[in-house]
């Protein structure tokens, strides 16, 4: 897929969950209002988050989307890398949030007095941002966008604080403490979640050898060209879903110069039309005593 249709259909997706986040958070600022109740409210202020951390990542994808220059030879790909990174800094502020909310609650418990149909209400847009949550992830995955996934995760954490404020709701009346203590417990998880995220996308900016996929595919199109073999040395330096690949392979030594140099032409526009970058083949003679490294 070209970057600028991989965009589109970033920038699509995202639109659509900055959309529903808002009409939730909006729903959930109505009853916050209605019944006077602080957990609704920070609540809704949680999913109003997910709104903006989503430009976030379509604010990465549009700077990833700008073609190679002087300063930036390999493109802007990493931008996404480095939204991803902000969403997860911002999962571990709306953790620390929570938690400090909680505990209020747990030392000052009060009642709001819903009724037990807006905690439904409130369990039903948990529902929502848990399909938010597998539509993020699954499009993430398939348009390569660590921004979307990492989104994924914020929908799902969200989705979380939903059923536990709604939990909280029920059983307020006649434990006023126990909101804050699943508080507790979901800002906890969310902590992991943020920790993972930043785990993750820290090792990528550092760089990371080639996935298995990725070195399966390179070694079948190897296989597939007689003449060549013994694939190694393979590096990958990925900066988005654009990909510089080097590779070495081994020829017989008595295969003349320009037909080693064709099939390392042929190798490299077979990878290349596999995947979005640049490949370059190194051509070795298979002596018997020559190693992989």
């Amino acid at each position: 897929m070209n970057t600028a249709r991989r965009y589109e259909r970033i920038r699509a997706v995202g639109l659509w969950m900055i959309l529903l986040n808002t009409a939730l958070a909006l729903v959930k600022f109505y009853f916050g209002w209605r019944f006077r109740s602080v957990a609704l409210e920070a609540d809704a202020f949680h999913t109003l988050s997910d709104a903006l951390t989503t430009a976030l990542v379509l604010i990465g994808a549009h700077i990833a989307r700008k073609p190679a220059d002087r300063e930036h030879p390999f493109g802007h790909g990493r931008a996404e890398f480095l939204s991803g990174f902000a969403l997860a800094v911002i999962l571990g502020m709306v953790a620390l949030e929570i938690m400090v909310r909680s505990v209020a609650r747990v030392l000052q418990p009060t009642s709001p007095g819903v009724s037990g149909w807006v905690a439904l209400v409130i369990a039903a847009t948990g529902l929502v941002k848990h399909g938010m949550a597998w539509a993020s992830k699954r499009y993430g995955e398939e348009l390569e966008a660590p921004g979307l996934k990492s989104d994924a995760y914020h929908h799902f954490t969200d989705a979380l604080t939903s059923y536990v404020v709604a939990l909280g709701l029920l059983l307020q009346p006649r434990w006023p403490w126990v909101d804050g203590i699943l508080g507790l417990a979901v800002a906890g998880f969310i902590l992991f979640l943020a920790y993972r995220l930043i785990r993750d996308i820290g090792s990528s900016l550092l760089g990371t050898g080639p996935s298995a996929q990725l070195e399966s595919l390179i070694r079948e199109e190897v296989a597939r060209i007689p003449g060549l073999r013994n694939p190694h040395s393979i590096r990958v330096h990925g900066y988005g879903n654009y990909y510089e690949i080097t590779l070495h392979v081994e020829v017989e030594p008595s295969m003349p110069l320009s037909e080693a140099h064709a099939l390392a032409t042929r190798l490299e526009r077979a990878i290349a039309k596999k995947i979005e970058g640049k490949v370059t083949v190194h051509v070795e003679p298979a002596f018997p005593s020559s190693s992989a490294d």
